[in-house]
């Protein structure tokens, strides 16, 4: 009968014992935010995501992988150009970096909008859909365009003045 309590009251004190452990972690680690993607029902509107410093979130959404529906990013230096991609609807591809650190690919759309006749080095105002690859998890800025069924928000693409949208 000895064992059977002492064996039960080991098992009660290990639990209790994980149990506070677990707690003291949750308290002390800090939590993140659930990501805001185009996929969450109910996302906030844009202004609210991107609240009164949207360089700060855009930081964050690239720093924990975070998808957003709407973004533009003022100011974005071409620093890699890529091949188009001419597979089902063609898109010319680039790499910017953006003011607030980081690069993110730009996956324009040039069967719904015209291509941007871009050089490295150049700057460019940009808005889109932010997301990422799946391969590599990388950034990906694309919806560059308006939306031909008019159902979104449309994006654009400002360069030496004129807007390819």
């Amino acid at each position: 009968m000895l064992y059977f309590l002492s064996h039960r009251t080991g098992k009660l004190l290990g639990t209790a014992l994980v149990a506070g452990i677990s707690a003291l972690i949750g308290w002390w680690v800090p939590r993140s935010t659930p990501p805001v993607t185009s996929h969450n029902a109910g996302a906030p509107a844009l202004q609210e995501v991107l609240g009164a410093n949207p360089s700060a979130t855009l930081r964050a959404a690239l720093r924990n992988h975070q998808e957003l529906e709407h973004v533009e990013i003022p100011g974005a230096r071409v620093v890699k150009l890529l091949r188009t991609d001419n597979h089902g609807s063609r898109h010319q591809r680039w790499v910017v970096k953006i003011p607030s650190g980081g690069e993110i690919t730009v996956v324009h759309n040039i069967d719904l909008a015209e291509a941007v006749p871009l050089s490295l080095g150049d700057t460019v105002d940009l808005a889109g859909e932010l997301v990422y690859g799946a391969r590599h998890h990388d950034p990906i800025l694309h919806w560059t365009h308006s939306d031909p069924r008019g159902k979104r928000k449309g994006g654009f693409i400002v360069h030496q003045g004129k807007r390819y949208d």
